[in-house]
């Protein structure tokens, strides 16, 4: 599986051992350069994915604050829309 670009978390999935008995079964395989290259690409896919996963989270996140705060301000405004100091200080 290691041969096949698979991680050590996918091989677990597959095999229900601990980490350290798979990494001690494994230690003297060594990965050739184009097995380390695919396992370096996916790891590097799977970052950027996480990047724009978390930069989704965290927009959706502000749009829900902003919302919150606009209706809180336009409750806030319709309170204070008679009061002449504070068109004056609008202005």
């Amino acid at each position: 599986m290691r041969r096949q670009g698979l991680s050590y978390e996918d091989v677990l999935r597959q095999v229900n051992v601990a980490k350290s008995s798979l990494s001690l079964w494994l230690k003297d395989l060594p990965l050739t350069n184009e097995e380390k290259k695919v396992l370096k690409k996916r790891k590097d896919s799977n970052m950027s994915r996480g990047r724009i996963n978390a930069a989704a989270a965290n927009r959706r996140n502000r749009l829900d604050r902003e919302a919150i705060l606009l209706k809180e301000a336009q409750e806030e405004f319709v309170i204070y829309a008679k009061d002449s100091f504070f068109h004056v200080g609008i202005a």
